[in-house]
């Protein structure tokens, strides 16, 4: 979300500005800046060469490392569906390797460099579990809503799900390595087993008093034992092939295990991944737990535990918004194994106004992040700061050591450029306004109320006479603070002239859209662009009459928009694909996502020092940077142009 402050410098300013920043304008093409992490759901080891593994991230794609965790790159050229649930590696040929994503299965046969799409089943949510037949790997398994098998390494596929009555989801899936049973765990159904190559299955439950299974492992010496970790029962133990099993959850304080691995050169030795307790390990065959030590190691739900064939004491846990960790001594230690892993997503981005190198990046789920190097590193800011944190953020104009953050549930503000934090309004907020003339009105929208402050947040005034509906964004005029626009979830947009304490609907035009981020041209106020999940709407009397300016564009949601600071006719809007521009007021736009890997681009933020650099935050890669192309027909000699310091 967007609040406007204007100031005034003379175009010579602006010039040098752009010449100090002319190593970064000199990119000309989109570069990820991190911060590093993001939601890994599956991990996998290439079984003859572990320094080489993969992540599939949720929304990020698949990255890929060659020095174990060290550094990864995106390794997802090809795979069109963006989510990666499962991934599973040919052992007899690690080149080729398959990834389970929402509705289709992908193959790459050089090692992730290219992925093609070998099964489309649009009946299906998300391939959840995939499993390669060890003695032919040219029989696949990928389980969703049903489970499907191939023959011929993927190129063609038939349903496999005989017997799985009233089948739920596939969570997990294990081979023999011998023979053609498999196992599948299944979320609230429990185990079924198939000894026929999975033409047949059947319940294999007895004793598994829970049944919403969600992860499930083999014994690799003794087939006949599988341990199956259950969401509220803890884990289970079979040592008869399924026929009977038994709770094994002495010492685990935690009843979800989402992931279970086995070392393979000591079957006794096991590791569990939970969902609030880290990872447990036990020496005993799953008789008792202990925790494994877990220094170093992030609390969140531990998605998915790798271990490396050649040398078991290295771990990888994928941990929930976190990314990757590793640890080199059986878990008593852990690190993060994150470098170029930008598969976070990036809400807000914000550039302080005074010192342009530092930048903050509000990602969700996992909190504020600074940089103070322009993008090249970056680490966390959230002390104070609950969970859920990273929805809309703002700096203040004129102090920037002042932050305002704000998701659903609550709003926290820093006062030393986000150190630390404090709850300060009662509400959670959607976003904030700031007045960058007087620094002392501020607005704030919350799901319930719109509240004001006259002392830059100090105290606030909850509105309870203001329209009763959800606020998505907030605008100040730049030239008279005291009117107000109010962009909702589904009603339109609202304006008020006396700071909140009345409000009039100006809909004509616009109707009741979703409006997600309101600007005000800082040059003409009564230019006013609204961004819509239909596109963009522009208004040229403030806000009295509405007008849609698509061409180009298309009904796009639009997530953020900006106005170029040195030239109020040239706009770039963040949209569910990608970036767009437009030179001429919103009338005709292109896009300028070309070498983005990420469709969803969430926010933007144009260095107020350089304003041929932008930045923006993104649906699951972190952040990028890229120069933007320069006008060619804006400057005038001695023109003075308006500079704003709109910052999300």
């Amino acid at each position: 979300m967007r609040q406007n402050g204007v100031f005034q410098v003379a175009i010579t300013v602006a010039l040098a500005g752009l010449l100090t920043a002319s190593a970064v304008a000199a990119e000309g093409h989109w570069l990820s800046k991190g911060p590093y992490g993001g939601e890994v759901r599956a991990l996998a080891i290439d079984p003859r060469d572990p320094n080489i593994l993969y992540s599939g991230t949720f929304e990020g794609g698949v990255f890929k490392s060659t020095d174990a965790g060290a550094h990864w790159s995106t390794s997802s050229n090809g795979l069109t569906k963006t989510s990666v649930y499962s991934l599973a590696i040919d052992p007899q040929s690690p080149t080729t390797l398959y990834a389970g994503t929402s509705g289709q299965v992908f193959k790459s046969i050089d090692r992730g460099a290219t992925w093609s799409s070998v099964y489309d089943n649009s009946d299906t949510w998300a391939f959840r579990a995939l499993a390669i037949d060890p003695q032919n790997p040219a029989v696949i398994y990928a389980g969703a809503e049903v489970i499907s098998k191939s023959t011929d390494r993927g190129a063609t596929w038939e349903i496999s799900s005989n017997g799985l009555a009233e089948i739920q989801v596939i969570s997990a899936l294990v081979h023999h390595p011998l023979d053609r049973t498999l196992y599948a765990g299944l979320f609230e159904r429990g185990v079924f087993k198939s000894s026929d190559a999975g033409t047949s299955w059947n319940a294999v439950n007895t004793g598994l008093t829970e049944r919403d299974i969600r992860s499930l492992v083999m014994d690799p010496d003794t087939s006949a034992t599988l341990y199956a970790g259950t969401d509220g029962g803890g884990i289970f133990k079979t040592i008869d092939g399924g026929a009977t099993w038994n709770a094994v959850n002495s010492g685990l304080p935690d009843p979800t295990v989402p992931s279970l691995v086995i070392d393979p050169r000591a079957p006794t030795t096991l590791y569990a991944g939970t969902a609030d307790h880290g990872v447990y390990q036990s020496l005993d065959s799953g008789e008792t737990w202990n925790p494994a030590a877990n220094n170093g190691l992030v609390s969140g739900y531990v998605w998915d535990l790798a271990i490396d064939p050649l040398g078991p004491d290295t771990l990888y846990g994928s941990v929930q918004y976190s990314g990757v960790f590793r640890s080199q001594d059986a878990g008593a230690h852990w690190n993060p194994a994150i470098k170029g892993l930008t598969a976070t997503r990036v809400d807000g981005v914000v550039i302080d106004p005074q010192t342009p190198n530092k930048l903050y990046a509000a990602t969700y789920r996992n909190g504020v992040f600074r940089s103070t190097d322009y993008g090249e590193t970056w680490s966390a800011a959230n002390e104070g700061v609950g969970a859920g944190a990273g929805m809309t953020l703002a700096i203040h104009p004129s102090n920037p050591a002042t932050l305002y953050l704000g998701t659903s549930t609550f709003s926290s503000r820093s006062l030393d450029s986000g150190s630390s934090w404090q709850d300060f309004s009662g509400f959670g907020a959607t976003a904030f306004a700031i007045d960058s003339q007087t620094a002392d009105l501020m607005m704030i929208a919350t799901r319930t109320y719109l509240l004001r402050s006259f002392d830059g947040g100090a105290t606030v005034e909850t509105l309870h006479d203001g329209p009763k509906t959800t606020f998505n964004c907030l605008a100040l005029d730049p030239e008279t603070p005291t009117t107000v626009y109010a962009g909702s979830a589904g009603a339109g947009v609202f304006r008020s002239t006396d700071f909140g304490t009345s409000w009039t609907l100006i809909n004509n035009g616009l109707g009741n859209l979703v409006v997600s981020v309101l600007v005000i041209d800082p040059l003409t106020p009564a230019i006013i662009y609204a961004g819509t999940q239909d596109g963009v709407s522009k208004s040229i009397d403030g806000g009295d009459n509405w007008t849609s300016v698509n061409n180009g564009l298309g009904e796009e949601t639009v997530f953020d928009l900006e106005i170029h600071p040195l030239n109020p006719q040239t706009l770039y809007v963040a949209a569910g694909d990608g970036v767009f521009e437009s030179f001429d007021g919103g009338a005709n736009w292109h896009a300028i996502d070309e070498g983005l890997p990420v469709e969803y681009v969430r926010d933007l933020a144009i260095d107020p020092r350089s304003p041929t650099t932008v930045f923006v935050g993104t649906q699951a890669g972190g952040v990028y940077r890229r120069a933007l192309p320069l006008f060619t027909d804006s400057f005038e000699s001695g023109n003075t142009w308006a500079w704003s310091s709109s910052t999300p």
